[in-house]
């Protein structure tokens, strides 16, 4: 669902659903790579709206995920 959502430019739904997949899962690792794309291209998008600060919270979520991929 996760992939259907980020395709469709639906970024709050996809990660929402990325972010579902449970600890300990095989797929989280990949899940949680994919929300950081959610919620950076999601940022993208609000920074296209001129919405800057709500922009900056979704880069840096994306960050976030991204580094607790990296551990």
């Amino acid at each position: 669902l996760g992939e259907i959502a980020l395709g469709q430019g639906r970024y709050e739904d996809a990660s929402a659903a990325f972010e579902s997949v449970r600890e300990g899962s095989a797929r989280r690792l990949d899940a949680m790579v994919k929300s950081g794309d959610a919620h950076w291209r999601h940022g993208l998008h609000l920074r296209g709206q001129g919405k800057d600060a709500e922009a900056e919270a979704e880069a840096k979520r994306a960050q976030e995920l991204m580094e607790t991929a990296l551990k």
